[in-house]
């Protein structure tokens, strides 16, 4: 057999000047198409490695987005339970500092009282002693 270096339109011309229809289409006289195609088969497997090396790296940006947002949540839970705490402490000091506050008030009255006591008690001393007398 004899190879023919054509066009396909050319073949099917050259074909038919020899007066017989092929039963097979005849093979592809140059290898244009199929260089072509491996080119293509080529590109197809590197943007399949790209793809999967996105998609790894994807996932593992979102592991890691995931244990990001995990550290934060325990730490918002944390700061929370703090919170709340110290709330707790803040709403005792009040108290403390009410307490405080009243029992200086009373304090000062009974000073107050004390001396006012001490004044009429001399006082009524004075007075006995001028009716003794």
């Amino acid at each position: 057999e004899q190879v023919v270096t054509a066009q396909p339109h050319q073949v099917k011309v050259q074909v038919l000047a020899n007066g017989h229809e092929p039963e097979e289409p005849p093979p592809l006289p140059n290898l244009s198409l199929h260089t072509e195609m491996k080119r293509l088969a080529l590109y197809a497997q590197e943007m399949t490695r790209e793809n999967t090396r996105l998609s790894q790296q994807n996932a593992g940006l979102r592991r890691e987005l995931t244990s990001k947002a995990d550290n934060l949540d325990r730490e918002h839970t944390a700061l929370s339970r703090e919170n709340t705490w110290l709330r707790a402490q803040l709403l005792h000091a009040e108290e403390l500092r009410r307490e405080l506050t009243n029992t200086l008030q009373m304090n000062q009255s009974n000073t107050s009282l004390s001396l006012e006591n001490e004044r009429l008690r001399v006082q009524l001393y004075q007075a006995d002693a001028l009716e003794r007398e």
